[in-house]
């Protein structure tokens, strides 16, 4: 009795030291080594041929306490498993007994509507090895601190694994993950985590954090190291720039090519093909000629000022090709972008910005997106084309210039929404498929000087007043009098519109050279 006892006592000290996150950071996570088994009396035996003590892996967590090893031998496990007790969950990758299976066990869900969690971890310390966990809304959700989860595939799911504000200390290390349509890692507001030597194929988005709702004032704690991603890329979201602080080297890879992740850097020049490029807090650093696709956003720059990105090929992201948050004062200049899966260029809360001589096509979304408080932006003299949504689009931003830009073959031209005093002029604005310029809840905006070629109608404005509109061309009018652009005004709420006339007061009779 005294011996089980000690070794209970042994157990549970060897489970906290693998757990604790200082081992993770003292670059021993390469080994972090998993217990076997104690005795029989802490260890239950699942097989689908009833060889074991269960057949189902939820009844064996029922029947456990704190402590327990649970192994699984190979075969197809039909459930979803809630995990609140302090077990470690061991997937033994052959045949107990009689039958013909192989291979590592295989978890497997209902479905998105049935198994929104195919595995849910609520306690802490435990231990998951050594499973294909498949079929479900999420995999794995993990909602207890220091969970190891190791030596697993992930696939045929929305997302992989996910780690909620519980799953504190925890570690995701040597995992694969496959045709996860969204996210294959998703930490949302957890700290202190290392993320370790997974593969990740395909997806959306190959690992993503997102501390969106929530401002730190002090650094993440969050390691990434050794991970391969193919066809996905990396994800950070903040509202602080403590949520940013990451530590990423570039170890961790897209298509082959390193994430450099900078961090507080200055002057710096970086010229090579790059899985993604990140600049969190930087300044007067210069990205060029970098080669750069089929990741998440291709360029991300976060509160980070007097930077330049020029002459660089972005493509296949499934965001953005560039995207700038809390950034001033940076130059966007001679880069071709195209085939993103939302926006070419995308600027959020960043002013002062200079975009211009870039090609941008072909994009899911809008060519060029300046949106969210991004004021003083320059836009001139890009090549802004076949993109399915808008050329060029503003949304709740002031004072921007969009100018001498080639805008063509767009679903629509220019959209301008919630925003005053832009101002857009001599802009070829040709043969897009919708409206050359819509306007929704604008007011004191100047539209001057463009060519606005089309058949039908060139403008749509929707609650917008007191817009200065002259000397544009109209390629569906003739006369030197004042040409009407209708729109329409919503008094209130589920009222019926109303009808609504501006005039460019001085349209003019031939296009413009440009």
């Amino acid at each position: 009795m005294l011996k089980e006892r000690i070794t209970i006592i042994l157990f549970f000290i060897l489970v906290v030291f693998i757990c604790d996150f200082q081992f993770v950071q003292s670059a021993t996570y390469e080994n972090i080594s998993l217990i076997e088994k104690i005795n029989n009396k802490n260890t239950f035996i699942v097989d689908t041929e009833g060889d074991g003590d269960f057949v189902s892996i939820q009844d064996a967590i029922n029947q456990s306490n704190d402590g327990c090893i649970i192994e699984v031998y190979s075969g197809r496990y039909n459930e979803n498993v809630r995990i609140n007790k302090q077990i470690l969950l061991i997937g033994i990758p052959h045949e107990l007994g009689e039958g013909n299976d192989t291979g590592k066990p295989i978890i497997s869900g209902f479905g998105e509507i049935y198994s929104p969690h195919v595995v849910e971890i609520f306690a802490d310390n435990c231990i998951i090895k050594g499973f294909l966990i498949e079929n479900g809304g999420t995999a794995v959700s993990i909602n207890g601190e220091n969970t190891i989860f190791s030596y697993n595939s992930i696939f045929n799911s929305i997302r992989g694994v996910s780690i909620s504000n519980e799953g504190n200390g925890s570690v995701i290390h040597n995992n694969t993950f496959f045709n996860n349509s969204d996210i294959a890692i998703f930490v949302q507001f957890s700290c202190n985590l290392g993320i370790l030597n997974n593969s990740i194929f395909e997806g959306k988005c190959g690992i993503k954090i997102d501390f969106s709702f929530v401002v730190f004032d002090h650094p993440t704690g969050i390691i990434l190291r050794d991970n391969s991603l193919i066809n996905c890329g990396l994800c950070i979201k903040g509202r602080s720039m403590q949520n940013y602080y990451i530590d990423v080297d570039t170890s961790n890879t897209i298509n082959g090519r390193p994430i450099y992740y900078l961090l507080n850097e200055t002057e710096m020049n970086i010229s090579v093909d790059a899985g993604q490029i990140f600049l969190i807090n930087c300044s007067s650093c210069n990205i060029s000629n970098c080669f750069i696709e089929s990741g998440y956003n291709g360029i991300l720059l976060a509160f980070s000022h007097h930077n330049i990105i020029k002459e660089n090929v972005i493509s296949n992201q499934s965001l953005n090709g560039i995207y700038l948050e809390w950034s001033s004062n940076n130059i966007i200049e001679n880069n071709i972008i195209y085939r993103n899966g939302r926006n070419g260029i995308c600027l959020q809360n960043s002013d002062g910005n200079i975009i211009r001589f870039n090609h941008v096509s072909l994009n899911m979304h809008d060519g060029i997106y300046i949106g969210w408080n991004s004021n003083n932006t320059n836009v001139s003299r890009n090549t802004v084309t076949k993109n399915y949504g808008f050329g060029i689009s503003l949304a709740y931003c002031f004072s921007n210039l969009i100018a001498k830009n080639l805008i063509k073959n767009n679903g629509e031209g220019v959209g301008i929404y919630c925003s005053a005093q832009n101002e857009v002029m001599q802009n070829n604005i040709h043969k897009n498929e919708g409206w050359c310029i819509q306007m929704e809840d604008c007011i004191y905006n100047k539209i001057h000087h463009n060519n606005l070629i089309k058949f039908g109608y060139h403008a749509m404005l929707i609650n917008s007043f007191f817009n200065l509109w002259y000397r544009n061309y109209w390629s569906n009018w003739y006369l030197p009098l004042p040409k009407p652009i209708i729109g329409i005004t919503v008094l209130y709420p589920g009222a019926k519109p109303l009808p609504w006339i501006n005039f460019d007061l001085f349209p003019r009779i031939f296009p413009y050279g440009w």
